[in-house]
């Protein structure tokens, strides 16, 4: 892939969530820099060509992922290789359910396959485009989404995921055929008219609760310094990339599955005191040790969630103590790679 592409891994509109007066504040806490002032968040967190895979994804490299994290349902395994075929461009495997018209799209299109770019960025563009929304009202209504109980199941979540990634595919096939030059208005609005019938009989059914939990662990391994971890496990040099690619896209829906398991749930923490939280390039953080999830995560000025499976029905905490919130400010810190963000320079120069 020769253009190189700035990648956030930690989103923007997440980080203007901490602005104040249109302003943002960050410190390089590695090299002891003065606070700095920016009026965008354009260029905090970012990494270069983050999200990029230089080769496909192949059958063999499944098989060594699923070995090493020990996949064995068939589902799964069938989800994840769908997903691996979108990412490879690789559209024509949708026709096998599909009608005559899909297939058509796919035959053509796959005389250009070799020019599709393999990035992770699609698949994250599906979690940016979707929390977004969910953590707005979090912020506006202060209060979590409710949580039902018989609609917490991890296959919903991954099929959506399936779906989503299904119908950017048809996108894609449809932008494909219609930059041919040989094809007529009529076809095009032919082509537009299908495309749409087909999208729509696939739709999400969308579980808000289950998807901030989520939405968290996807920030939890996605950070430039939790990537090169996990590129650290691996000694095959050619599967490094592949494995924390695949890792950070299917784990989340693993580790889920599980803390619904361990019933750990989410607490809204509401700050009432004189002190903002902060963040950092590493905004999601795990309080306890990897075996007991305790994980925190700001999501403004005044309002942070955290995730935990200890036995508490209240799912909201009022603080107005400033030291309680400067400890949580001080676990950010504790935890930032580079770092640390926030709504004023007072509060990062005095963590």
């Amino acid at each position: 892939m020769d253009k190189t592409v700035n990648n956030h891994y930690v989103p923007q509109y997440y980080l203007k969530n901490f602005f104040h007066n249109k302003t943002i504040y960050y410190k390089d806490i590695i090299n002891n820099y003065p606070v700095q002032r920016s009026q965008s968040a354009k260029n905090l967190c970012v990494e270069e060509n983050l999200y990029t895979l230089h080769e496909k994804i192949s059958d063999k490299d499944m098989e060594q992922f699923w070995n090493i994290i020990g996949l064995e349902n068939e589902q799964g395994k069938e989800i994840c290789n769908s997903i691996k075929n979108y990412l490879n461009g690789d559209f024509s495997t949708l026709s096998n359910s599909l009608n005559n018209f899909i297939r058509k799209i796919a035959s053509i299109y796959m005389d250009n396959k070799e020019k599709y770019s393999y990035t992770q960025e699609e698949l994250y563009e599906y979690y940016d485009n979707l929390f977004p929304t969910i953590c707005t009202d979090i912020i506006k209504f202060k209060q979590l989404p409710l949580y039902n109980k018989d609609k917490y199941a991890i296959d919903d979540l991954m099929l959506n995921l399936h779906i989503y990634c299904f119908r950017c595919a048809i996108n894609s096939l449809y932008n494909g055929i219609i930059e041919k030059d040989n094809i007529t208005e009529d076809e095009k609005t032919d082509l537009e008219r299908q495309k749409s019938l087909i999208i729509k009989n696939f739709k999400y059914e969308q579980n808000d609760y289950m998807n901030v939990m989520l939405y968290i662990i996807v920030q939890l391994l996605r950070t430039n310094n939790s990537v090169k971890k996990l590129s650290s496990l691996i000694e095959d040099k050619r599967f490094k990339e592949k494995f924390s690619f695949l890792y950070i896209q299917f784990m989340p829906y693993i580790i889920v599955s599980n803390m619904v398991l361990n019933k750990c749930h989410l607490k809204l923490i509401k700050n009432y005191s004189t002190i903002d939280f902060i963040t950092s390039d590493n905004p999601c953080i795990n309080i306890d040790n990897m075996e007991n999830l305790n994980l925190y995560i700001p999501i403004s000025s005044k309002l942070a969630i955290k995730c935990d499976n200890y036995n508490d029905d209240n799912n909201i905490s009022e603080i107005s103590s400033e030291a309680e919130i400067l400890k949580y400010n001080k676990l950010i810190k504790s935890k930032a790679n580079q770092y640390i963000i926030g709504s004023s320079r007072d509060i990062l120069d005095n963590v």
